[in-house]
């Protein structure tokens, strides 16, 4: 494996992101099918996905890749968050690294899962925020929408309790450092308490910052502006025997 020298030192100290925004998609582009890792961020989308590859890439200093396609292309070019992880960890000493995680909406037959973390958000508020133009969706919009927020529960509940991880979206919108502390330990990334209240800190910037709206706004506000469609997602959900997952999963 080739290697390159990215740590800034007393005779360079003014490498950019930019500089090491190149480098990073040249790791990316190296990288081989046998380098993917096993862990995998699944989420409804809209869900808290971009906020927590933030979290990871940012402390590990690896890169999360995107939904892959059968080339990997996708996986490999989707640059959306790692252009702001310039954390503690962002030089890296070699050229191509592995990612930390991998990115998924819906899990594949092929998938060679080993550690799984699950984002859930409330199905209501996920699946009216997915869906484009909630005013106008029909029916059949939001009983597809419900039927993939209860797979993605299932796909969890399927996966070996010791290699699975839940997090909930409303403890990343209230930027406190518990999940983001607990998440790392689970994944196996070495960080510290110092880099964890960085990266909080962080977290409304970097969602501004990749068009997402802030944080800050986003609970609870597609139940208040379209309470119809919302009553009509709870009865489905009802039906369905459909509940959150427990926080201690």
């Amino acid at each position: 494996m080739n290697s390159v020298q990215l740590a800034p030192t007393s005779a360079n100290p003014g490498v950019t992101l930019a500089w090491w925004l190149y480098h990073e998609a040249v790791r990316r582009e190296e990288l081989k099918v046998d380098e993917f890792c096993g862990s995998y961020v699944l989420s409804y989308p809209r869900s808290g996905n971009h906020a927590t590859r933030f979290v990871l890439e940012f402390l590990s200093g690896q890169p999360t890749l995107g939904q892959m396609t059968t080339n990997h292309s996708s996986a490999r070019r989707d640059y959306t968050i790692c252009r702001f992880s310039s954390g503690p960890n962002m030089f890296r000493s070699r050229l191509r690294c592995p990612p930390v995680a991998i990115k998924r909406h819906r899990l594949r037959p092929n998938d060679s899962v080993g550690k799984l973390v699950l984002i859930e958000r409330d199905p209501v508020e996920a699946v009216l925020s997915h869906t484009n133009r909630a005013d106008q969706a029909s029916e059949k919009d939001l009983e597809a929408g419900v039927a993939w927020w209860k797979s993605l529960q299932d796909s969890f509940e399927n996966h070996p309790t010791g290699q699975r991880h839940l997090v909930r979206f409303e403890d990343i919108v209230d930027k406190g450092t518990g999940w983001i502390r607990d998440l790392t330990e689970f994944l196996d990334i070495q960080t510290d308490g110092d880099a964890i209240n960085r990266c909080a800190e962080l977290l409304d910037e970097a969602n501004k910052t990749l068009r997402r709206k802030p944080l800050t706004n986003a609970p609870d506000t597609y139940r208040e502006k379209f309470p119809k469609k919302a009553a009509f997602i709870e009865r489905l959900a009802n039906a369905q025997g459909l509940t959150r997952l427990p926080e201690s999963r």
